[in-house]
């Protein structure tokens, strides 16, 4: 008898132990991502992020995902579902919150609403206004600007910030109607607006209980970002306790700031791509730890499964009929010759004409060797436009005076001859060679090539003579002469404009950019043909004779 009781009270015992342990085990446990940028397959994938948090709830019921913006735009899929195919995969996961980054709007705003009302979790919004008049960003003005969440033992209230560079980080065309704006980030040239409007919210949620506040922000952290970067958040406001933070693609495992009041902030970002997975824990003693995760590999393939088939279902659609076109538009003679490298092609006015267009721009130009295919006539697929600029290059516009451009078009063209072929193959070809749009000039191929490059071929400057000549720029539908001490914006992949290529390595490094977009270079091509010229491209059924050679 005296065993079974001593069994008994064992089991017991056993019993109330386990249940102490398990009563004892509340922390919170908030999973983040940030700028995953369409990676859904990439790095730890979204089967990672679910499996860790599959992980993570056998631990704790309080378990909370979070993502920090610029999820939806980036890759192939992404930019034909118009990011549908990223929200599906986020819906899968089970995300709880969610808050904007500049490349949601990418789409334009009556396609983030859609995007919103395919969301299962919720979007927040902090400090975004819809000023516009069409009613298509009404959905805006409804979000909710903070939740607070009761986890038992403690509530914690959570908010949404975005970057007010989003006006020029995204396609500004997306987010204008009748050329004006129609979104107000609280700033206003202000820096004091726009952190007095957070710390109200934060406020607001103190007053209601909330016992530590996270914002998930998508803002940058350096120096570059100022005055609306994590850091400045953290600098000017109360209260915070932890600052999930996007945008700069950084791996920042925690940083600790000083807020307002004297008092520690913990601001953290994971990076991009889904290369790491961020987490913070709230113990029930109140205590905030973050940190983030590298190299986790799903622990369920039936995760991995799930995603492969979102991604591959979305990816055949690419091979789907976009559109039809009545003009075919080639990159080459009939000999196979890239003539795209060496004399202005209707495939590369169409392509400097997008560019401008989406830029808002004064003068647009694209590399040769970046258009790697010719438009088709007829039925067109959405692959069939990519294969065209199968690049992993964006927009983005510059600031350039009128002696840059003329300096660089001396670089760009070169090696242009007066003829493209010789001996039956391509004669002066360069794939630097620009196609433009908003200018016209002439290249005379009787002067030798003056210019000073480095050792790595990067254009330094012009030591005399000039071939480029007669460079005129389009102003109010006339062609006036360019004028060499004026400013102009410069539309263009970034590959040129902000990454050096095409020989710019050192001579655009200092230009100011006005705009630096997430969107692929190919889709500015896709919604021009499609969106603006209804694919008629009759316009470019010959060259507009903005290039002349002799």
């Amino acid at each position: 008898m005296g065993k079974k009781i001593i069994k008994v009270l064992l089991c017991v015992l056993l019993m109330t132990t386990l249940a102490a342990c398990k009563e004892e085990n509340n922390d919170i446990v908030i999973i983040y991502t940030s700028d995953v940028h369409g990676q859904a397959n990439e790095n730890i994938g979204f089967a990672g992020v679910l499996s860790f948090k599959e992980e993570k709830l056998k631990e704790t019921p309080n378990v909370t995902l979070v993502d920090a913006g610029d999820a939806i735009v980036g890759t192939a899929y992404t930019q034909m579902s118009e990011g549908e195919a990223i929200v599906e995969c986020m819906n899968a996961v089970g995300y709880d919150y969610m808050s904007f980054g500049n490349h949601e709007f990418d789409f334009g705003i009556a396609r983030l609403g859609e995007i919103i009302d395919k969301a299962e979790g919720k979007y927040l919004n902090s400090n975004i206004v819809y000023i516009g008049k069409s009613g298509d960003g009404d959905f805006i003005n409804e979000l909710s600007s903070y939740e607070i969440v009761d986890y038992g033992s403690m509530k914690v209230g959570y908010l949404a910030v975005d970057t007010p560079s989003t006006l020029i980080d995204t396609t500004p065309s997306k987010i204008k109607e009748d050329g004006v704006y129609c979104l107000d980030f609280y700033f206003d040239d202000v820096t004091d607006n726009f952190f007095a409007n957070i710390q109200n919210i934060v406020d607001e949620m103190k007053e209601k209980g909330a016992d530590k506040i996270v914002c998930i922000s998508h803002l940058g952290y350096d120096e570059e970002y100022a005055p609306y970067s994590s850091n400045d958040l953290a600098k000017n406001t109360s209260d915070i306790d932890v600052i999930i933070d996007g945008h700069e693609h950084i791996n920042m495992p925690s940083s600790y700031k000083t807020n307002k009041d004297g008092k520690q902030v913990i601001i953290t970002s994971c990076g991009t791509g889904l290369a790491n997975i961020g987490y913070i824990t709230i113990s029930t003693n109140g205590t905030v730890n973050a940190t983030t995760i590298s190299n986790y590999e799903p622990v369920n393939d039936k995760n991995t499964e799930l995603f492969n088939e979102m991604v591959d279902r979305y990816s055949a659609d690419l091979l789907k009929e976009l559109t039809k076109t009545n003009c075919a538009l080639p990159i080459a003679d009939e000999n196979g010759v890239r003539m795209v490298r060496s004399r202005e092609m209707s495939v590369g006015d169409l392509f400097a004409d997008a560019f401008r267009y989406y830029g808002e721009s004064d003068i647009a130009f694209i590399n040769g060797g970046g258009i790697r295919a010719g438009v088709p006539e007829g039925s067109v697929s959405y692959a069939d436009l990519i294969e065209i600029a199968p690049f992993e290059n964006k927009l983005a516009v510059i600031e350039i005076t009128g002696q840059e451009l003329v300096d660089y078009l001396e670089y760009s063209y070169r090696n242009v001859k007066s003829e493209y072929t010789k001996d039956g193959k391509a004669y002066g070809e360069d794939g630097s060679f620009m196609q433009i749009s908003g200018m016209r000039l002439t290249v005379d191929t009787s002067v030798a090539t003056d210019i000073n490059v480095d050792e790595n071929d990067a254009m330094l400057g012009v030591n005399g003579n000039r071939r480029v000549k007669n460079v005129e720029i389009l102003e109010n539908g006339e062609y006036v002469p360019i004028d060499l001490n004026k400013t102009y914006t410069l539309a263009g992949n970034d590959y040129t404009l902000l990454d050096g290529g095409s020989g710019t390595a050192v001579m655009f490094q200092d230009n100011n950019t006005v705009i630096k977009t997430q969107t692929l270079y190919s889709q500015v091509l896709i919604d021009y043909i499609v969106k603006v010229l209804n694919s008629d491209l009759s316009a470019y059924s010959e060259p507009d004779g903005r290039i002349t050679i002799k």
